[in-house]
């Protein structure tokens, strides 16, 4: 998951951004904003490149652009930070946003102009994911002044939303502890390269390796179950993205041509020679590829799969704990570093 962050005077806000996202950001990318800041030329879009470079935070610095974020990649934030203000020279036309928004009224326009975030917060309370607002925050230059405050005192009165989650600038503070603290934040970071490969599969697959990393290590029945079913997915969506690519082999169900026949693709991949009794492993496979393509698929068959009732198979003898998830994740990763490397 991802942190927006939406402010119209970035050019303004290095300080305050290396402040808020220092973890985030790293050592690297802390000396190129402040290279930046000290040579007095600053791009706009060069500011929101080194930002986004994190894969963390997607910044937008306009109106316009908010909103286009949020109609595209709504599900991926679980941290909001917003400012209410986003009405900066050159001023934005109703046009610019029904171009994005083509709902957006010329009332509307006139109502949120200059207190731009209280649309934004809308759009989150109004949509159907049942979005909780904790984490969202607004940025104001003064916090005691509110225009709207009709609007925001309707959705505090009815718990939508904190009067604590208004945040003066110059008071950041706040914010920060909540950043470094974000569990999904430490996963990310830990975990970049194999989601920058994930992401080639969907959006869908890498929230499902994120979820998996919050909880491998949980060893209940429920969860061990929950994470074998996890790694079935993750794995399956992709050796079948890479069968695609690879257009030699002839694995696909004659019954259904979109159904990978995984067994037989893991043997395509280890290319047996019984004459001469060797392996001649394709693309850049080996023992270890195959011994984790082998496992993971066998182990998340066995255990990771149910009944067509939805039921969880039976499975007699000894069953798996959080050591099997663990195994299974590290041979995963594994998986996933070769298919990247095929990729690349």
């Amino acid at each position: 998951m991802k942190i927006i962050y939406i402010e119209d005077q970035l050019a303004q806000n290095i300080k305050t951004i290396i402040f808020l996202f220092k973890q985030v950001l790293g050592k690297k990318r802390i000396k190129q904003l402040e290279k930046i800041k000290e040579s007095g030329y600053i791009k706009e879009e060069k500011l929101i490149e080194i930002i986004e470079d994190t894969g963390i935070i997607d910044v937008a610095s306009n109106f316009p652009d908010a909103l286009k974020k949020f109609n595209n990649h709504l599900k991926e934030y679980s941290l909001f930070i917003v400012d209410r203000n986003l009405a900066k020279e050159p001023i934005y036309e109703l046009s610019d946003i029904q171009q994005v928004y083509p709902d957006y009224t010329e009332e509307q326009y006139d109502n949120f102009f200059e207190r731009e975030g209280d649309f934004l917060l809308e759009l989150l309370i109004s949509s159907n994911e049942n979005y909780k607002t904790d984490n969202f925050f607004f940025l104001t230059a003064n916090k005691d002044d509110l225009r709207n405050r009709e609007f925001l005192q309707n959705h505090i009165d009815f718990k939508r939303f904190k009067v604590e989650n208004i945040i003066e600038k110059g008071d950041e503070h706040k914010l920060v502890d909540l950043i470094n603290n974000i569990h999904n934040l430490d996963i990310i970071l830990e975990n970049k390269v194999y989601l920058n490969y994930l992401k080639r599969i969907g959006e869908k697959t890498k929230g499902k390796f994120i979820e998996l990393m919050k909880n491998k290590d949980k060893n209940d029945a429920v969860s061990i179950f929950q994470n074998l079913v996890l790694i079935r997915n993750i794995f399956e969506n992709t050796i079948s993205h890479l069968a695609k690519t690879i257009p030699d082999h002839n694995c696909w169900n004659p019954k259904n041509k979109t159904q990978l026949l995984m067994w037989p693709f893991i043997a395509w991949i280890k290319n047996y020679n019984k004459e001469n009794k060797v392996c001649n492993f394709r693309y850049n496979a080996n023992s270890i590829i195959y011994s984790s393509l082998s496992s993971v698929w066998s182990i998340g068959s066995d255990f990771g799969d149910h009944d067509g009732d939805g039921k969880r198979k039976s499975n007699k003898g000894f069953q798996p704990t959080s050591n099997t998830v663990n195994a299974l994740v590290y041979e995963l990763k594994d998986i996933i570093l070769w298919f990247g490397d095929i990729l690349e």
